[in-house]
């Protein structure tokens, strides 16, 4: 339906962001900020102790690692309902099992298989601590009923995970493919549970963070951000390129934009991709959004290079402060948001008509105050 869910982890709540009109109302809807706990319950009476990764199902249910554990937000009337499904708070471990008897270690990226395959409901666990990655299948009763979740290690390929950090699922597929800190690997989990490909290794490049994937017309594509060698790279149909950047940090705002290797970064972290093919790179250090086509040819098309700044407006004339992950709309037309981490703002990027070597893009701010950090819902001010 076009709505945000994210993990304000350090308000130890849930929020959501709902578009209304040219706006956007932010809302908590499970946990109280600043209070931290365990509880399961309704809305506010739910506590967070240190919320991670989120996901969302094809019935809105919505899905969050919290202190060794996995809970359910599932959406009742008006409210929002807090259950523990799978870990037990506070207690570490990598046993699998079913519901509380599981245990995991600092889980953080989270994951649904939404289609109607065999694996149709199966949600992915980047468990960092483990070094693994966990598949949590749906128990039913007579009526279809879930009932409770079976939790197994599917993936820790020969032990060397390292940290899994990023999960994007092609559900077309029935693909998952991870980041950790020094590999980009894939699963198959569509009738061949847990067979681990890597696609990079730790001799090709430094480190992955943000990952993006997409399947159009028989190819799939996957890219990620290598924020320490300050390059976009991709994974395509069984062949792995720099698909833009070189291993140097950008310096001069004249060296960024160019075709390939010709381009320049500093520190990407977030990506995402429209269904086009073109890919936006939330550019930590370089205070810039950056646009990628199908070509490899890269712009900036938001943001002043190496200028930190919080202002709207369209190309250049808007800044951002250390712009970290982003999304693509819902419609995947080529509008973007972006978490403005210095900022403490949501951002978002649309095309506004006009030509300047390509399609100007405004900048607005959707949720929060630049500057002014807190938990307050509302629409924005």
């Amino acid at each position: 339906a076009g709505n945000l869910y994210v993990v304000d982890e350090y308000n130890y709540t849930i929020r959501k962001l709902t578009p209304i009109g040219a706006n956007w109302m932010v809302t908590t809807i499970a946990g109280f900020a600043g209070i931290a706990g365990t509880n399961d319950g309704v809305g506010s009476a739910a506590r967070f102790s240190s919320p991670a990764g989120i996901t969302v199902d094809s019935s809105n249910n919505l899905y969050v690692t919290d202190n060794d554990t996995v809970r359910e937000i599932t959406p009742t009337g008006t409210n929002w309902v807090v259950t523990t499904i799978a870990g037990l708070a506070g207690s570490y471990g990598s046993q699998d099992g079913i519901g509380s008897s599981a245990r995991f270690n600092h889980p953080i990226g989270i994951g649904v298989d939404n289609t109607d395959g065999a694996n149709a409901g199966y949600i992915y666990v980047a468990d960092s601590g483990n070094n693994c990655i966990r598949e949590m299948t749906p128990m039913t009763n007579s009526l279809g009923a879930i009932t409770n979740w079976l939790v197994s290690t599917i993936a820790t390929y020969n032990g060397s995970f390292n940290s899994p950090y990023g999960i994007s699922v092609i559900n077309i597929l029935g693909e998952v493919y991870v980041t950790d800190a020094t590999t980009l690997r894939g699963m198959s989990v569509e009738g061949q549970t847990g067979d681990v490909f890597t696609l990079t290794d730790q001799s090709y490049f430094g480190s992955a963070r943000g990952v993006a994937a997409i399947f159009v017309g028989g190819v799939y594509n996957v890219y990620w951000a290598d924020d320490a060698d300050n390059v976009i790279r991709r994974y395509s149909n069984g062949s792995l390129s720099s698909w833009a950047g070189v291993p140097t940090p950008a310096l001069n705002a004249s060296d960024i934009d160019g075709t390939g290797i010709h381009a320049q970064f500093h520190y990407p972290f977030g990506v995402a991709v429209d269904g086009s093919g073109s890919v936006y790179v939330a550019e930590g250090y370089g205070e810039t959004i950056r646009q990628i086509t199908s070509a490899g040819e890269v712009s900036t098309i938001s943001g002043t290079f190496n200028t930190p700044g919080s202002s709207d407006g369209m190309a250049s004339s808007a800044l951002f402060n250390s712009p970290w992950a982003m999304a693509q709309d819902i419609n995947e037309d080529g509008t973007v948001l972006v978490a403005d981490y210095g900022n403490s703002t949501i951002r978002q990027i649309f095309s506004s008509g006009g030509q300047t070597n390509g399609v100007v893009m405004t900048v607005i701010t959707v949720g929060g105050a630049a500057g002014s950090p807190g938990s307050a819902d509302g629409a924005k001010p």
